[in-house]
């Protein structure tokens, strides 16, 4: 009978010692993906970029038009933008729904955006950038130059348990009107797995 015990007891606390140690891997995993994502957004590597973005993206924009669309967008004839500082918080609680682990981490940066053009299209950008942001969170360098601090923002991470690598893509859903837009419920439902989806609340 004391062997039973034993045996019992033996296979419960290597069981526990396992679970434990999967946890601390999956937790180590997500803070080494973050440094990482951390460094490629500062580079402005968007080829590295793109490994972190969902699988399911793709299926709605080739790789490479995204690639383009994103070099365009920070660096054309009417804007360039670059990013100055961008980093996440603490590591948050990782969750799990279905296969997938989860969480939402809380991050912070800075950004210049210069603006080219006639007067008055820079006039119509400031413009915009005002209505986009709280006026606090805007800083001009010059007459055609912003800083803009980017405060209580934060990313989707999720894990599929058949991937190397943590999938990361930036939750627009809680503010509307300034800072706000992005990903609306539909693209989310496309790129999000549902049981991620459902248990973030999205």
């Amino acid at each position: 009978m004391k062997r039973v015990v034993f045996a019992f007891t033996l296979i419960i606390t290597t069981v526990v010692a396992t679970t434990a140690q999967t946890k601390k891997e999956i937790t180590a995993m997500l803070a080494r993906d973050l440094a990482a994502y951390n460094r490629v957004t500062l580079r402005s590597d968007f080829d590295s970029t793109l490994l972190f973005m969902p699988p399911a993206m793709f299926d709605l924009v080739p790789k490479d038009s995204m690639l383009v669309g994103m070099r365009m967008a920070m660096n054309n004839e009417h804007i360039r933008i670059e990013m100055l500082d961008f980093k996440h918080k603490a590591i948050p609680k990782i969750k799990k729904a279905g296969k997938y682990r989860w969480a939402l981490v809380d991050y912070e940066g800075y950004l210049k955006m210069q603006v080219f053009g006639e007067p008055g299209f820079q006039d119509m950008m400031m413009r915009m950038l005002r209505a986009q942001y709280d006026e606090k969170n805007l800083e001009s360098l010059d007459s055609n130059t912003v800083k803009i601090h980017l405060t209580d923002k934060k990313i989707i991470a999720f894990l599929d348990p058949t991937a190397s690598h943590w999938y990361m893509l930036e939750d627009k859903r809680a503010k509307k009107g300034k800072g706000g837009g992005g990903f609306d419920k539909t693209m989310l439902k496309m790129i999000v797995p549902e049981e991620v989806l459902k248990a973030i609340g999205g």
